[in-house]
């Protein structure tokens, strides 16, 4: 599993020792099939614009309304470049970048150049980004802007925004962050509705007093919080957060979990974690249902290092790295291989050799996998020759090999480069892969493998789909926005 936090929090811990020492039993308190809580639903969209960001402060009580009305916020009576459409005339309608095809419509850049991250809404329509700045003092802010102009939707002013931890709710209505007070960093609340955003650890100490190492995992229900944070070198704790009231539901034994990359099955039944050990991590299932039988996966395949990449029904995919140590030199490169492990049975199934990273389609039927050399179709996998990384596109559940792309024209220098390189990523529908390439630009594959080009040059620190076929790219802290043409017209 990739986040654009890896290579920090690979930084900051360290883990030591094997995947089942220290794997003490976690009292987890909550089923993802009955959690004792209510269902409040989040108060309508509204449209209307926020107030100027000078008055906005956190609440001091929590409020997550379940119903009724609420105020409207004031329009502001002279809308400035920061709060219309980027694109908008005389408003940073900067010229289209010379490094975009032809084919690609240019819809604008983002009225900011210090964007620390940015995240789509689960139906593509809005995209959240935190601003972090610090010349003479530090700013930071969340702000959200909508399709179809991009116009802006939401805006707070933070404290101190930590990165990489901004998280939708499940209906799209509000999102989460964490964000540094006196204390240590607690988590902040923001709905679209209201001007005022929420500190869910108002008037009590937050669990993490630590401002590093700490990560959401998601949503275990519409109003449970899954996040961990680090306590010290290779120690993290796991927490389920109770949104509506701000309480701790379950706090794990810190030293059963060491890493932060968390993935929930799509039924919410089993969640695995990648423990690191240095760069390359060990993936750790758990069913939810019985967390005092966590499977250490590394062992499951008799060797070290293993690395959870994606979730595909009750099968995980997962990067196994080969046993021994002579790979590990930062001038050797290993060939894992792309397993996929059942959760249901434990089956075990061989996708690829040669493969350190991979992510399947929303559709099901397609894999993209990154590989250390170039694939081929083997005898009876995926095999690859050379070192050189390339992109391989396969039909899935069959496994044949459609399409490859070079992904760059140099070797890695070694494995410690493995957490720089960006994940591709699949368009909601299924039909678009948006591929950063190493020495920099993007290309577009479909799901027939022919390719259509992008970007060249830019390096590409994260690229994310919302709906429309829109494509953000975060570029040197600037959001870029495009439209990609539909397939076949239609």
């Amino acid at each position: 599993m990739r986040s654009p936090s890896r290579i920090t929090m690979v930084l900051i811990l360290l883990v030591l020792g094997g995947c089942v020492r220290n794997l003490s039993p976690l009292p987890l308190v909550v089923s993802p099939t009955s959690v004792p809580l209510g269902s409040p639903s989040l108060v309508p969209y509204s449209t209307a614009m926020p107030t100027p960001i000078a008055t906005q402060r956190p609440s001091t009580t929590l409020v997550f309304p379940t119903a009724g009305p609420v105020s409207t916020p004031t329009p502001m009576p002279t809308p400035s470049c920061a709060d219309i459409a980027p694109f908008a005339p005389g408003c940073l309608d900067r010229d289209r970048p010379a490094e975009l095809a032809s084919e690609i419509a240019f819809v604008g850049v983002l009225p900011s150049d210090s964007i620390s991250e940015a995240a789509w809404s689960p139906d593509g329509r809005c995209l959240a980004y935190g601003i972090l700045t610090s010349t003479e003092s530090i700013v930071s802010e969340v702000q959200v802007r909508c399709q179809p102009d991009f116009q802006l939707a939401g805006r707070w002013n933070v404290p101190f925004l930590l990165p990489f931890g901004l998280l939708w709710t499940l209906d799209g209505r509000a999102l989460v962050f964490f964000f540094l007070r006196d204390d240590g960093s607690s988590i902040g609340l923001a709905q679209l509705n209201r001007i005022e955003w929420q500190d869910l650890f108002v008037g009590k100490s937050p669990p993490h007093a630590a401002s590093i190492g700490r990560q959401f995992a998601g949503w275990l229900d519409d109003t449970t919080l899954a996040f961990t944070h680090a306590v010290g070198t290779g120690v993290a704790e796991f927490h389920w957060l109770d949104v509506t009231t701000g309480e701790i539901l379950s706090s794990p034994d810190p030293e059963s979990l060491g890493g932060l990359d968390q993935l929930f099955s799509p039924d919410r039944r089993w969640l695995a974690a990648d423990d690191f050990g240095g760069v390359i991590p060990r993936a750790i299932v758990w069913e939810l249902s019985r967390p005092d039988e966590p499977i250490c996966l590394s062992n499951v395949f008799g060797t070290e290092h293993s690395d959870a990449q994606f979730w595909l029904g009750d099968s995980l995919g997962v990067v196994v790295y080969p046993p021994g140590n002579e790979w590990k030199d930062a001038t050797t490169l290993p060939h894992p291989d792309l397993y996929f492990w059942n959760a249901g049975g434990g089956e075990t199934q061989l996708v690829a050799r040669g493969a350190f990273r991979a992510v399947a389609a929303p559709t099901g039927d397609r894999l993209a996998v990154v590989f250390f050399g170039e694939p081929h179709n083997g005898d009876e996998v995926v095999e690859t020759t050379g070192t050189l990384p390339y992109l391989g596109l396969l039909e899935w559940p069959g496994g044949h090999l459609l399409a490859t792309y070079p992904l760059g024209d140099e070797e890695f220098p070694g494995i410690w480069s493995v957490p720089h390189l960006t994940a591709p990523a699949w368009s909601p529908d299924g039909q678009w892969l948006a591929l950063p390439l190493y020495g920099g630009g993007l290309v577009l594959m479909d799901r027939s493998g022919n390719i259509q080009p992008v970007l060249s040059n830019r390096q590409i620190e994260w690229a994310g789909w919302g709906s429309n076929g829109s494509l953000a790219m975060l570029i040197d802290n600037s959001i870029w926005l495009v439209r990609v043409p539909p397939l076949d017209g239609k």
